[in-house]
């Protein structure tokens, strides 16, 4: 293994800091940035939903799921669209 001895100045450090930190701040703001997935736990908890209610709007479309091994997976995306599509209908009971 070779050692290598590296020799520079403080302008030079901070001005090479200062670009590393101005191009990773603009990779995070450039929206790059990971889907948010719910578990079907964590649906039923937001939507206050019991589990065979989402497994019936998954069946019939209403709800997108993903399967990543034996979880099921929905992402925000998919559920915010449901929600826009679907008008929640309450009814007054006699």
């Amino acid at each position: 293994m070779d050692i290598i001895n590296l020799i520079i100045t403080s302008p030079e450090f901070k001005e090479t800091l200062k670009d590393v930190v101005n191009r990773t701040i603009e990779e995070r703001q450039s929206g790059v940035s990971e889907p948010i997935l719910y578990t079907r736990d964590q649906l039923r908890r937001i939507l206050h939903l019991s589990l065979p209610t989402i497994d019936r709007y998954t069946n019939l479309g209403i709800l997108e799921a993903k399967k990543v091994g034996n979880r099921t997976l929905y992402s925000k995306e998919s559920v915010d669209k449901a929600l826009k599509e679907f008008a929640v209908r309450k009814y007054r009971r006699a």
